[in-house]
């Protein structure tokens, strides 16, 4: 018999984590951390085979204790038995909430037969909504004429006007503030407060070296052209500044082939270096500085979180919640201008200031340990499923 209310995470579907997927990793170290200590829930995540194979690529789900396994839906018979595995376990009695924590397709036939699997309320289905753009598309019908935003606008679209959920979750305010009383059958919307890493796999080595660093996926909102034109500023305004600095890009995406080319383009090939991997904490516990060129937003940017708590300055545009990472002037600088000049002012403002180095990297990493941190992460989602289950009010 049940003593404590069971959670699952719901994480299948999981593509190569090489050149980025944040949610997935993200979810994953809550996971394992979850379980870990004293816990007012059960928390189980249910995955396929694939998806446990990428994670454990990069480090994560060591143990497989509290792991699910279904089937994975790569085709259309994948999704059928996918989709039977989870009207089961909902089915069971074994849970009373089920959180979606990654948005893709395969999960439609399982949200919108809920009427057949729920029984006498239970579980609670919940979404998590992860990406930053859908409080501007879903709005502004000039940003879906990108593709990458057309296809997350009409998925979330799917998911938001045809199926009811409990509550969603989201680390977006604009998102709660925009969708609040929009979305049918869904009156809780619950925006996070904080984000966070593990703070002992992300930290500095004892000796720092001057590497400036991009990290994220080669896509349009990721703005990665930006990081190749604001090294190409620097070197331009002031060459001396960036002596004896190296300048690495990691990632992968359908960007690479313009990264590239723009590399060339500005004669920068013997100064940025564009690679990908899988695991970066051995390159942020070295490098002093993580740079981000992104759209809309950086709050929950699990690089950018990564990289402040392995001791990294941040340079960033100042966008939506990025101040909640970024304190201007304290372990990074806020470009005053959303231009490639603007970026390279930045950059090159912390690289004439060496003797302040130490203190922006102690800054960025006291703020992961001290405010974005795990255990106020663990705390805030556990009120959002209490919230959910109706234990509490919102």
């Amino acid at each position: 018999m049940k003593t404590r209310a069971q959670v699952a995470l719901l994480l299948l579907g999981i593509k190569d984590l090489r050149g980025g997927g944040g949610i997935e990793r993200y979810f994953a170290d809550v996971f394992e951390q979850y379980r870990g200590r004293t816990t007012a829930f059960d928390l189980a995540l249910v995955t396929d085979v694939q998806s446990l194979s990428q994670l454990q690529g990069v480090g994560r789900l060591r143990s497989v204790e509290g792991v699910i396994l279904c089937q994975a839906a790569r085709n259309l018979m994948g999704l059928w038995r996918q989709t039977r595995c989870l009207n089961r376990l909902a089915r069971s009695g074994q849970f009373d909430l089920c959180h979606i924590v990654l948005v893709t397709p395969w999960y439609v036939p399982f949200v919108w037969l809920r009427r057949w699997w729920q029984r006498g309320g239970r579980p609670r289905l919940c979404l998590n909504v992860g990406d930053c753009t859908i409080a501007h598309s879903w709005f502004d019908a000039r940003l879906r004429r990108d593709r990458p935003n057309r296809k997350a606008y009409w998925l979330y679209r799917l998911f938001l006007q045809t199926a009811r959920f409990d509550a969603v979750f989201t680390w977006y305010q604009l998102f709660r503030d925009r969708f609040v009383g929009r979305l049918s059958g869904t009156s809780r919307i619950v925006s996070a407060r904080y984000c966070c890493v593990d703070t002992e796999r992300f930290r500095p080595a004892p000796v720092k070296k001057n590497w400036v660093v991009y990290a994220g996926r080669l896509v349009p909102q990721k703005q990665p052209l930006l990081f190749v034109e604001m090294v190409h500023e620097a070197l331009v305004v002031a060459p001396e500044r960036c002596t004896g600095w190296r300048f690495l890009m990691f990632g992968k995406g359908p960007m690479e082939a313009d990264v590239r080319t723009a590399i060339e383009r500005y004669r920068l090939a013997d100064k940025i270096e564009l690679s990908h991997s899988g695991s970066l904490n051995g390159l942020f516990a070295e490098s002093k500085v993580f740079v981000s060129t992104q759209d809309f937003e950086n709050f929950s940017s699990l690089a950018m979180l990564e990289a402040m708590a392995a001791g990294n300055a941040v340079i960033a545009r100042d966008v939506g919640q990025t101040r909640w990472f970024v304190r201007h002037r304290e372990n990074g600088y806020l470009a005053a201008e959303d231009t490639p000049r603007g970026l390279a002012n930045a950059l090159l403002r912390y690289l004439a200031e060496p003797e302040q180095h130490a203190r922006f990297a102690e800054c960025s990493r006291r703020i992961t340990i001290a405010e974005h941190c795990m255990e106020n992460v663990l705390h805030e989602l556990e009120e959002f499923w209490m919230a959910a289950l109706g234990e509490q009010p919102a």
